[in-house]
């Protein structure tokens, strides 16, 4: 998402703040530009996050598979109605729910 589009999302009442250790250098108001190292690094976190949330261990009775999809459909969802566009829109959401 770009930093221009984050004001839709934020502002919606289901968002809640990441607490990964990289958005709080990242989004600070004093932060003079837009950090690639630090958002690169939150995306990492976050994906690893996902990773450890759908693990077989945790992901529930429909397994991984069924775990992927729930998150892929809450984040769908979430962004719907939102006027997200270029690399800001989620299209693959849309996408990987029809595989999943």
């Amino acid at each position: 998402m770009e930093r221009t589009s984050r004001r839709l999302i934020t502002g919606d009442p289901g968002y809640s703040e990441c607490t990964c250790p990289y958005c709080r250098p990242l989004l600070a108001r004093t932060a003079t530009a837009w950090s690639h190292q630090y958002a690169g690094l939150h995306y990492l976190y976050s994906a690893g996050l996902l990773a450890a949330q759908t693990a077989p261990a945790v992901a529930g009775r429909r397994g991984p598979h069924g775990a992927v999809g729930k998150a892929v459909r809450t984040a769908a969802r979430f962004a719907d109605g939102k006027a997200l566009t270029g690399n800001s829109a989620p299209s693959h959401l849309r996408t990987w729910d029809r595989l999943l």
